[in-house]
Order: C-alpha cells, then sequence, then structure tokens
C-alpha cells in the first residue's frame, strides 16, 4: 500500500493547540480543513456529492463545504439548529452550500487521517462526545413521535472523503460501513449505555457525512467483501478509538481537577 507523505504530516498533527486556527490541504481531495476551538470546516474546490444526516442541508445534496460546530452542552437557544448553522455560516462569509453538524465534544478530540491506494484517495474525520451514549433499541426520551426537538449534543461526528466516484448506492453503503466501524468501537470499549446498562452502539446525536469529489475511477460497491470498504472500516475505527480516547482522557483530567 502506498501512503502519501501528507498522511505521516497529518498524523503527526492529530494533536494540536486549536487557541488559533490550523490550516491542512489535501490536494488529492481537492480539499482544506480548517480547525480552531468552535468548529471544523472542510472546504472543496468545487462542489462534490455529499450524503450525510446532517441537521443543516442533510440528505443527498452539491456542498462546497463542511462544518462541525461546537456548541454549549446546556444551551438554551430556541432557534432551530439548522438556522443557528447557517447563520453562522453567513457571518463567516462563506461561499456556497453548507452541510452543517453540531457537537458539544471538544475540537480537541479531533482525530483524522488520509490514505492513498490504487489512485483512491480516503480521508476520515471524527470530533467525539460521549454525554448521551445509547444502544439502539433503548428507550427514547421523548416519547411523542412528533417531537423533533434533540436532547444532548455529546455527539460522535464522522466525514469521510474519497475522490472516488460513488453513485448514491455506493454513498449509502459506505454511510452503513461507517456506523458499523463506529459500532465496533463502541463495543471493543465496552461503553454501556445510561438507559439499558448494555453496550452503547453510539449516541443520540451522531451524524455521517460521505464525500465523493468523483475525480478518480467509478467505484459501484463500498462493502466488506472489497478492498475499499476494508480501507473505510479500518480508517474509521482507527480515528473513532482515537477521538473517543482522548474525549475519556478529557473526562479524567478534568474530574482530577476538581
Amino acid at each position: 500500500m502506498h501512503v502519501y507523505a501528507v498522511y505521516e504530516r497529518i498524523r503527526r498533527h492529530r494533536v494540536t493547540n486549536l487557541s488559533t486556527s490550523k490550516m491542512i490541504s489535501f490536494p488529492e481531495l481537492n480539499m482544506s480543513l480548517e480547525a480552531c476551538e468552535t468548529f471544523t470546516r472542510l472546504s472543496f474546490d468545487r462542489p462534490v456529492n455529499v450524503l450525510s444526516s446532517a441537521v443543516l442541508n442533510g440528505g443527498f445534496t452539491k456542498a462546497s463545504q463542511i462544518i462541525n460546530l461546537k456548541v454549549d452542552k446546556h444551551g438554551s437557544s430556541n432557534e432551530a439548529p439548522q438556522i443557528s448553522l447557517q447563520k453562522f455560516c453567513d457571518q463567516q462569509c462563506w461561499p456556497g452550500t453548507a452541510v452543517g453538524m453540531m457537537t458539544a465534544a471538544s475540537m480537541k478530540s479531533l482525530r483524522h487521517s488520509f490514505l492513498s491506494e490504487q489512485n483512491i484517495a480516503l480521508a476520515t474525520f471524527v470530533t467525539a462526545g460521549l454525554s448521551n451514549l445509547r444502544r439502539i433499541g433503548d428507550k427514547a426520551d421523548q416519547q411523542t413521535i412528533s417531537v423533533e426537538e434533540e436532547i444532548e449534543a455529546g455527539t460522535i461526528n464522522i466525514i469521510l472523503a474519497t475522490n472516488a466516484d460513488l453513485n448514491t448506492a455506493a454513498m449509502a453503503e459506505a454511510l452503513m460501513m461507517v456506523t458499523e466501524a463506529k459500532t465496533a468501537v463502541m463495543q471493543q470499549m465496552n461503553l454501556p449505555s445510561p438507559i439499558s446498562g448494555a453496550v452503547a452502539s453510539g449516541t443520540g446525536t451522531d451524524s455521517v457525512a460521505i464525500v465523493s469529489t468523483a475525480q478518480a475511477l467509478p467505484l459501484q460497491y463500498c462493502g466488506k467483501h472489497v478492498r475499499f470498504g476494508e480501507l473505510i472500516g479500518k480508517q474509521v475505527i482507527e480515528n473513532v478509538s482515537a477521538a473517543v480516547e482522548a474525549c475519556l482522557q478529557s473526562e479524567k483530567d478534568t474530574a482530577a481537577q476538581g
């Protein structure tokens, strides 16, 4: 497997001082990462295909950027999340359509890596908060089906970007693979749901975005029987594990300080 030098550079800078904004370029994906204490932003040279569960412009869309915005865990704003996200983007004067996620997780939990194999580039970005761990099937906090309000924004947010030309079915399969990889980490770490006591499968507000810049050859499959699916799984597991460990260490440090 050939791994570009930029991969090693990014790995060395996974934990950074985010008091000032940090910029990293991914030329193989025509993409740049901006990270600071309040947000992470992936911006693209041209609009790209995105399939996501994001609160702002979720679903399938063409976007110029993806935003992961840190919010107050105990915030009392009555404003809809998508409106708050769009206002934030407008205040930053960022042009083009934005896909937006929210989290109460520290941006210091950000973990990311890049690899390239057989002319296919793959990058994964993860932030992790664990304040609202849940297992799929747990009793919901809200028992009225029509209620749209989310509970807490603890949130494991994952963005996976590739230069492969993925059709919508392949993007949906990639989203499934990312979710399975995240759940595998929860099982490996034996993190319990406070509701059922069973091993959590994630948090109640997780979000995933799949990006296809479509610069490389078309791929129809992303599952566990093909190399591309293997690479997705390994990279997501690596970065979710590292982000969750960073979150757990931060909680320990906070508790030790009293």
